[in-house]
């Protein structure tokens, strides 16, 4: 039987070992390219005690300030259209910018930031570029859940999926490491939300309605409608349209 050398067994090891890098999520602004980017985040020793937040990638990492990001919301009879600022400073300044937090409930931003929201029932959603995170599992206490539904608007959407089918953000491992969706982001439960555009480095979101749970029991469906709603500037990713009603 053939036996490998140890300078072939060291070469296959290091092809196999992960890339470090940090979000690839290209979104028009930034010209990123790509969406197989390394997790950029560490891992912790098994054997001691998990802290969640130590193995996200430092452009995801708590934030101790509120965010800047302006929320435009406009009730149009049970569904509210709001226009919502998570560019956090464009690509190379997410490390420095928080989450923005939505209450959906009430249609308006919540002001908290990072580290608070962790131990916080007061919100549901949070935007930051292309990380949407809920309220519930490893993003915080308020046990909101999500679904997702195919549909390409609000009222195609009259009942709520399963209660098998909901889940909650899962972003750290049993073994307490990063775990991540293909463009960088968090593993959260509203996943890979768009598709990726690799020669114009675009998102567009996906034909999906999502179903939450909201920290109050309540059902909400929300649609994202644009990353790309800021009308001064139309290549500027990071600002979302999205709209939500009870369901």
């Amino acid at each position: 039987m053939h036996r490998a050398s140890p300078y072939s067994l060291l070469l296959a090891i290091a092809l196999l070992a992960p890339a470090c890098g940090g979000d690839d999520s290209g979104d028009g602004d930034d010209g990123t390219s790509g969406v197989d980017a390394g997790d950029g985040g560490g891992g912790a020793d098994a054997s001691a005690e998990c802290v969640e937040t130590d193995v996200l990638p430092a452009e995801y990492r708590p934030v101790a300030s509120v965010s800047s990001g302006a929320v435009t919301a406009t009730p149009e009879g049970d569904v509210t259209v709001a226009v919502i600022d998570a560019t956090a400073g464009g690509m190379m300044g997410q490390a420095e910018n928080p989450y923005l937090y939505i209450d959906l409930a009430a249609g308006t931003k919540v002001e908290i930031d990072d580290v608070a929201a962790l131990t916080s029932s007061d919100w549901d959603v949070a935007f930051k570029r292309p990380s949407i995170r809920i309220n519930g599992g490893d993003s915080g206490p308020g046990e909101v859940a999500h679904a997702v539904v195919e549909a390409d608007s609000l009222d195609k959407v009259t009942e709520a999926p399963a209660d098998a089918e909901f889940g909650a953000d899962d972003w750290v491992s049993d073994g307490c490491e990063f775990q991540r969706l293909p463009g960088g982001e968090p593993n959260t439960a509203f996943g890979e939300w768009y598709d990726y555009d690799d020669m114009n480095h675009t998102l567009t979101p996906k034909g999906e309605v999502h179903v939450l749970r909201s920290r109050s029991g309540d059902l909400f469906k929300l649609a994202i409608e644009s990353y790309y709603a800021d009308e001064a500037d139309p290549t500027r990713g990071g600002v979302y349209q999205v709209s939500w009603a009870p369901l």
